[in-house]
């Protein structure tokens, strides 16, 4: 049976400070819509979202869906605009 012995030398490689990749911004964060965050109604279950109640942030949505074992949704709003500055109109949505 072999075995392999590691030999270990005084020099040390210099260590390097962990890279971290950029995180892109989602895109309702360039259009400017802010997500708003509901925990689902209890028992609900189909195809149909029912809220329950709106809560102030991502992670106390999290922990209370972790705490309750419900679903959560998140939700962006926005109105639509008719652009007819150009040749054809368009519609747009706009953050509300």
């Amino acid at each position: 049976m072999a075995t392999g012995i590691a030999e270990v030398t005084g020099e040390a490689k210099p260590s390097q400070p962990a890279s971290r990749p950029r995180r892109r911004a989602p895109a309702a964060e360039t259009d400017g819509a802010k997500p708003r965050f509901f925990l689902a109604r209890e028992g609900k279950s189909g195809r149909e979202p029912a809220f329950e109640r709106e809560l102030a942030s991502e992670a106390e949505v999290l922990v209370e869906s972790l705490k309750s074992g419900r679903n959560f949704y998140v939700v962006y709003e926005y109105r639509s605009a008719a652009d007819c500055s150009g040749k054809a109109p368009q519609i747009r949505k706009e953050a509300v």
